[in-house]
This record gives C-alpha cells, sequence and structure tokens, in this order.
C-alpha cells in the first residue's frame, strides 16, 4: 500500500529592501547593465557560487563560464570567503530577505 505523497513548500528568499543595501554586505553593481536595473552580484569563492539580487528577486546559482554580469575567475579580488549559506543567513537575520513560501 502506496502512503500518501506530501506537498512539499519550497521556500526561496526575497529581497525585503533597496537592492542597494546589500552594498554593506559586499555586493557589487552588475556589469554591463544600467544602473538603473538596480542589480547587484556577490562572488562567492568557497564553493564557486555567485549570488543576485535586485528590488523584487534574490538568486543563488553556480559560477557560470560566460556571464557579462560577473568577472570570469572565481578567485577575483571581490570574492567573499564565507559559504552561500552563511551569507544568506546573516542577509535574513540583518533584516534584507525574508523566506517566502511558494
Amino acid at each position: 500500500m502506496k502512503e500518501p505523497s506530501e506537498k512539499k513548500a519550497k521556500m526561496r528568499l526575497k529581497p525585503v529592501v533597496k537592492a542597494s543595501e546589500f552594498v554593506r554586505f559586499g555586493f557589487k553593481p552588475c556589469r554591463g547593465l544600467p544602473k538603473s536595473a538596480g542589480s547587484y552580484y556577490l562572488c562567492v569563492k568557497n564553493g564557486h557560487r555567485v549570488m543576485f539580487v535586485d528590488s523584487k528577486h534574490f538568486t543563488e546559482s553556480g559560477w557560470p563560464i560566460k556571464d557579462a554580469r560577473i568577472h570570469k575567475n572565481p578567485n577575483c579580488k571581490f570574492s567573499d570567503k564565507r559559504t552561500a549559506t552563511e551569507i544568506e543567513c546573516e542577509l535574513v537575520v540583518n533584516g534584507l530577505l525574508e523566506e517566502v513560501k511558494e
């Protein structure tokens, strides 16, 4: 007999402040985009991850091979030594991000 499948709610993070507030935590303006786009990124050396934020979205992904918005080399001088999870937790604790159920 099969057990009923339970739907697990997916959680994602959403910014609750202007994207420019993320500069205090090391985020840099995205390259190749107009400043009016208000998009910022943070290189995460530990785990080769990159985080993007704008006024409505927060994403974290693997370091892309070709992305004009960021540096090509994960060992760039702007990289952060913390893990992506540590940074996300710090941003939630400091009120920049909130968890949203989907």
